[in-house]
C-alpha cells in the first residue's frame, strides 16, 4: 500500500478488551506509551489523553483518560506505527480513533487484519483530504 499522507495523523489508541480488568488495561496502555516514549524518534507528539478529550468508552481516573494514549503520527512513520501496535495488541481489543484535518474516523482492531484495515482507513481519510 502507498500512502500518501502529507499532514499528521492524531491516533488515539483506547484498550477496550472486556477480558481485561480497567487496572490491566490502564498497565497496558501505560507500558506501551513509555515504550514509544522512550523509543520511536519518528512520532511528533505521545501524550496521555486529558478526561475532556475521553474517546466513546473511556473512563477517566482524576485527569488523564485511563488504558489510552494519543500520539500524532508522521506520514513517513504510519506503517511503522501500525506495525508496533498490531505486534503488542494483536490479541486484545482496541479502539483507534483517527483524525485528519477534522475528519474522524473510528475502528476496533482485534487482529493483525484489524490492524491493517485501519492502516487502509488512515490512507483512504488522508486521500480524502486532497
Amino acid at each position: 500500500m502507498n500512502l500518501q499522507i502529507h499532514s499528521p495523523l492524531l491516533v488515539t489508541v483506547l484498550v477496550t478488551d472486556p477480558r481485561l480488568d480497567e487496572g490491566e488495561r490502564e498497565a497496558l496502555a501505560q507500558a506501551l506509551y513509555l515504550q514509544l516514549r522512550d523509543a520511536h524518534d519518528a512520532l511528533l507528539d505521545l501524550r496521555r489523553p486529558r478526561e475532556s478529550e475521553l474517546p466513546p468508552g473511556a473512563k477517566a481516573a482524576g485527569a488523564t483518560v485511563l488504558g489510552a494514549f494519543v500520539a500524532t503520527v508522521a506520514a513517513a512513520s504510519l506503517r511503522h506505527f501500525f506495525e508496533i501496535l498490531e505486534e503488542r495488541l494483536r490479541a486484545l481489543e482496541v479502539s483507534l480513533q483517527l483524525d485528519l484535518g477534522g475528519r474522524t474516523v473510528r475502528v476496533i482492531a482485534r487482529s493483525a487484519a484489524d490492524f491493517e484495515a485501519a492502516l487502509a482507513a488512515a490512507a483512504e481519510l488522508a486521500a480524502g483530504g486532497r
